[in-house]
């Protein structure tokens, strides 16, 4: 990822597989990437791409600023997501989509909602986009998914 610190990041990512207790291998399989790539990045000797840099954030509960670039806060307002396993392999930039899609939504309702809510909502907007063909279709279901939740949450 262009601008990452593969030394600062290589340690940011330690610290946070200790302390969301993932080995490389479970790491590497919840993200569906090798479990040698992981390790290149725990050595500073590669860095992951945007969509498995904010896939590997969501399921170890950490912020995606923290942990790309040290940023803000480590813990994440999103707790781990944890997405039904019998679905394929995550789609790292669908999970980036439906991740910013929430934190827009919850920023403009005043961004007071606890972590659990957030991550449950991410959780389901996945479960409804993960089987749509083109990025437009995602975009377009979670458009219509979002303002359903928007009223929801107004207690419209």
């Amino acid at each position: 990822m262009p601008g990452l610190d593969r030394t600062g990041f290589a340690e940011r990512l330690k610290v946070a597989m200790k302390s969301s207790g993932k080995s490389t291998k479970t790491l590497a399989e919840e993200i569906g990437t090798s479990e040698s790539g992981v390790k290149k990045w725990r050595s500073g000797a590669a860095d992951p791409g945007f969509g498995l840099l904010a896939h590997a954030a969501a399921v170890m509960g950490v912020s995606l600023d923290w942990l790309a670039d040290g940023k803000g806060e480590m813990l994440s307002a999103f707790p781990p997501i944890h997405v039904n396993p019998s679905k394929a392999a995550i789609d790292p930039k669908r999970l980036a989509l439906v991740i910013a899609a929430v934190e827009a939504l919850f920023e403009e309702l005043g961004g007071k909602a606890p972590p659990s809510e957030r991550s449950e909502l991410a959780a389901q907007l996945y479960e409804e986009v993960w089987d749509m063909d083109t990025d437009d279709e995602v975009r377009g279901g979670l458009a219509v998914a979002i303002g359903r939740e928007r009223k929801r949450l107004r207690g419209w």
